[in-house]
């Protein structure tokens, strides 16, 4: 494995340690949640969260797309 392939292992890893704990700070929201439903605050911070976990996703299938089309070219020349 070439060090760009190294490069975006590492980004898939760190985006879904990234997914983890925001999947857990929203449920921590959402708890709060089930007690206060018309809390301001904590309705700002869900938003917040669901955006930050729609990015992180968002990334996190990008790598993936890209580490497996390197692959894929990788894999097609070796066997030229």
């Amino acid at each position: 494995m070439d060090d760009a392939c190294q490069i975006y292992e590492q980004k898939i890893k760190k985006a879904k340690e990234k997914v983890g704990l925001l999947k857990s700070e929203l449920s921590e929201v959402k708890n709060k949640l089930k007690v206060n439903r018309k809390n301001s605050e904590l309705l700002h911070e869900f938003k917040k969260i669901s955006i930050k976990i729609s990015k992180a996703t968002y990334e996190l299938e990008h790598n993936q797309s890209i580490l497996k089309i390197r692959n894929e070219l990788i894999n097609s020349n070796d066997k030229s």
